[in-house]
Order: C-alpha cells, then sequence, then structure tokens
C-alpha cells in the first residue's frame, strides 16, 4: 500500500469515527452523510481509490445498518454507496455470510513503527 493510501484510509477511518454515531441517531444527518460518501464513490471502486482497505470494512460495517433502514427509493439517491455495499459483501474474507451487527461507533488507536508503516487498531462499539 502506498503512502498516500495508508493516509487516505487513515482519513476515511477519522471520518468515520467523527460521524457515524451521528449519523446513527439523526436520520437527517445520516443522508447527508451517504451523500458525502456516495460524492466519494462516484469515480471510485473502494474509498480510497481502486483497492480494498481497512476503511472500507471499517466503514461497511458502519454504513451497513444505515443502508438497510433505507426504502428502495431512497437507495436509488445513494447508488454509488449501495454499488460499494454489494461489493464489499461479495468479498469472502471481507464478509461473513450472515448480518452484521449493528456498530454504534468506531473508534481508532493509530501507531507508527516506522515512518512508511502506519498500524490502525480500530475500536468498536456493539450496540
Amino acid at each position: 500500500m502506498s503512502i498516500e493510501q495508508s493516509l487516505s484510509s487513515y482519513q476515511w477511518l477519522e471520518y468515520m469515527a467523527m460521524y457515524s454515531h451521528q449519523a446513527a441517531l439523526n436520520p437527517t444527518f445520516a443522508k447527508s452523510f451517504l451523500q458525502d460518501i456516495n460524492r466519494a464513490l462516484k469515480c471510485n471502486t473502494y474509498l480510497t481509490g481502486q483497492f480494498l482497505t481497512i476503511a472500507d470494512i471499517a466503514a461497511y460495517y458502519v454504513l451497513y445498518s444505515l443502508l438497510e433502514r433505507l426504502s428502495i427509493n431512497e437507495r436509488e439517491s445513494y447508488l454509488h454507496v449501495c454499488r460499494w455495499s454489494k461489493h464489499i459483501q461479495a468479498q469472502p474474507k471481507c464478509v461473513c455470510h450472515q448480518t452484521p451487527s449493528t456498530i454504534e461507533y468506531i473508534d481508532f488507536i493509530i501507531f507508527s513503527t516506522s515512518c512508511s508503516l502506519i498500524n490502525i487498531i480500530l475500536i468498536y462499539c456493539i450496540s
């Protein structure tokens, strides 16, 4: 993974950590939150570009419950997020073949063992 991808993953994880709890509690904010992610996925297969990262997996588990609450008409407004979600679901090493637990929020700790290696520990709260 390039340094740019690592930093982009970090930014997405931070974004999810900062706003996912508010999106889970506030339907109006959730729609804005999903719209931002939808715009980011318009030209990308994954959040950081064309390669799967930990940010995609963490985001999938955070966004799953938000996407499940949407009606069919609402899902059409978030076409790119829905495509991305189905793509993540199709990755056998990323998702079990069962409904994910609802994650209320995520937090993360970042530490570095060298200049080019960033390690991320995800902390999540299952409601």
